[in-house]
């Protein structure tokens, strides 16, 4: 893949990019928000897309992913969670969707969210969100103040 292939990646802030997934095979959109060491990836439609976003962070940066963020527990995004499990990726998601994952039997780093947690790594600030039953019982949203960019999963689009 080379970086002129990445017609459904967008740049949205500096470090901050939107991913338009391709609905035909089941791929819901996402991101990417590139930190000062690591990247932290937004949802997981598929395992054929988590092998995509792995090579298309590539593109962008050299960092890897290390931190995923689930905007909410249906099928098109997160049925790939486990491709990122098993790179390493620890996994940020609404607490009930993590309590989902253990019953299922998942082995990995989760987190789940109840309120509200903030990430910081040195200039970038990343907060997560809950905010009651919106499109689901595990959505969360993922907001960066300083570039004014929001991630909501389908609760806003779907």
């Amino acid at each position: 893949m080379s970086k002129e292939n990445l017609s459904n990646i967008t740049k949205v802030a500096d470090g901050v990019y939107m991913r338009i997934g391709d609905i035909g095979r089941g791929q819901s959109n996402g991101g990417y928000i590139v930190c000062d060491d690591f990247v932290i990836a937004i949802e997981a439609p598929n395992l054929e897309a988590t092998s995509e976003m792995f090579s298309e962070v590539k593109q962008i940066t050299d960092k890897p992913i290390k931190v995923l963020i689930i905007t909410h527990g249906h099928w098109d995004h997160d049925l790939g969670v486990d491709g990122f499990i098993e790179k390493g990726v620890a996994v940020i998601c609404h607490e009930n969707l993590r309590k989902r994952y253990i019953e299922q039997g998942k082995k990995g780093v989760f987190i789940g969210v109840t309120d509200r947690i903030a990430l910081t790594n040195n200039d970038r600030t990343v907060e997560l969100f809950t905010s009651g039953v919106n499109h689901s019982i595990t959505d969360i949203y993922t907001y960066l103040p300083k570039e004014g960019v929001i991630y909501t999963g389908d609760s806003v689009v779907s």
